[in-house]
């Protein structure tokens, strides 16, 4: 039984998936660049890819560009990203303002700011503590403003994907849109809850992914739900 790879999102660790699913989660260390970043992951993707936010960006690109390797994607707060150079540009200078609180201020002062962002909704996620460095490094490389646009990147995906969303995450939903319309296989799911809404609503996160996995185009690679 091959197990999934998960990617996780940006501000979380390996650990976000204990409570939710079981594969192969690697902790995302950035490479030089957005791409080899993307190919490093490709020999851990067997069958399918789980991925949250930027991981899912990450899942997407991966599929993309390695579409062999992935059987199917299920992804939580997808998105194509940014589809001009203005638009990425704005995005840079907007997270070097977050890099220079993580490099001045540290992990706690940071993370006290990000998680008092509207698209979460004021709901307290569990923390994962992080190096300040290292986190600033993965907004530099692997951030909406570093990452290419993916608008017609994806005619070569043509595995089954489940697409989540929180119902109160606006923008995430208008994103989702985008990236089903290129996807000829694409599932969408809505759940109660904003952007991290596997943590608002871990178990109806858990049965649709499950619905979905045991879908008859599944025949193999058993995948582990935790109903914790």
């Amino acid at each position: 039984m091959t197990p999934p790879l998960l990617l996780h999102g940006f501000t979380r660790d390996r650990r976000m998936w204990g409570p939710l699913v079981e594969g192969d989660a690697p902790d995302i260390v950035p490479r030089g660049s957005f791409f080899e970043t993307v190919d490093a992951l490709a020999p851990s993707a067997a069958c399918g890819v789980v991925g949250y936010s930027m991981g899912a960006r990450l899942a997407l690109w991966l599929a993309a560009r390695h579409p062999a390797k992935v059987q199917w994607l299920v992804l939580d707060g997808a998105s194509l990203g940014l589809a001009t150079e203005a638009e990425r540009a704005e995005r840079r200078s907007a997270d070097e303002r977050w890099i220079a609180l993580l490099e001045t201020k540290g992990f706690d002062a940071f993370i006290d700011a990000w998680d008092a962002q509207p698209l979460f909704g004021g709901v307290t996620s569990p923390r994962f503590p992080q190096d300040a460095r290292l986190l600033a490094q993965t907004l530099r490389v692997l951030g909406k403003g570093a990452m290419p646009y993916l608008g017609g990147q994806l005619s070569h995906v043509r595995c089954p994907v489940l697409l989540i969303n929180g119902e109160r995450d606006t923008k995430g939903l208008a994103e989702a849109e985008r990236v089903a319309q290129q996807l000829p296989h694409a599932q969408r799911v809505t759940l109660t809850g904003h952007h991290a809404v596997h943590a608002e609503a871990p178990g109806a996160w858990r049965a649709c992914v499950q619905t979905f996995l045991t879908r008859p185009w599944r025949q193999h690679d058993d995948v582990r739900l935790e109903s914790r």
